[in-house]
């Protein structure tokens, strides 16, 4: 009776936060939904906002624990993704909610892309080791501007939807890592790129890689 009562406020929590909730369809089959808690206006890092919710999921491996933080603005939402972000806690946005997962680092990596994630915040689980280089912190985390995103199309000769800049620096030393990571329009463009940016590069400062549709020029600054 216990997990009936869970799984309907699930069902109704869904609704509330349209839809970005998952569902017992989202997960595997073997995946179960323990439990939903909700709270409404709760300070997160001393900001205030309209709902939370913590799912907990069991899973072949583990249990998972998902929290969603329905922000209800835009401007709110990149306020908290801040504080946590300085914090060095990994989150994740999509629209006015953020995404805060714990447990099996596989399980995670699954429950990202149940999300359907924006494709930028896509690039955390393709290059999770862009996230977990040792002894290293993220300084900042930017969209590439238009006008730099042209510049890069003209020499690498390839369609770019979208980019993505973060600087990453090291404890007790002046260089800092700076990755572009472009979006690009198919893995055959992203191809492309990774090709011509390796035929024209002639510092040994910068290198590229690929995954998926994405491209990533690694430069080494000071």
């Amino acid at each position: 009776m216990k997990k009936i009562i869970f799984i309907s406020a699930f069902l109704f929590l869904g609704q509330v936060l349209y839809g970005e909730v998952l569902k017992k369809i989202n997960f595997p089959e073997t995946w179960e939904i323990e439990s939903v808690e909700k709270n409404e206006n709760i300070a997160v890092e001393n900001i205030e906002i309209p709902v939370y919710i913590k799912q907990v999921v069991k899973t072949q491996n583990d249990n998972l624990i998902i929290h969603y933080y329905e922000c209800g603005s835009t401007e709110l939402a990149s306020k908290l993704f801040e504080a946590f972000f300085q914090k060095q806690e990994s989150v994740y946005k999509k629209n006015t909610t953020l995404y805060r997962l714990e447990g099996n680092a596989k399980d995670i990596k699954n429950t990202l892309r149940f999300l359907e994630l924006p494709l930028l915040e896509q690039v955390k689980i393709i290059f999770p080791e862009i996230k977990e280089i040792s002894s290293t912190n993220l300084l900042s985390e930017n969209e590439i501007q238009e006008a730099d995103l042209k510049n890069t199309e003209t020499q690498l000769g390839i369609k770019i939807k979208k980019g993505m800049a973060q600087i990453y620096n090291f404890p007790e030393s002046v260089v800092k890592l700076e990755l572009s990571i472009y979006l690009c329009q198919d893995k055959n463009e992203a191809r492309v790129g990774y090709n011509n940016g390796r035929v024209k590069n002639f510092n040994d400062l910068v290198s590229y890689m690929i995954a998926e549709d994405f491209l990533v020029r690694i430069k080494w600054v000071k």
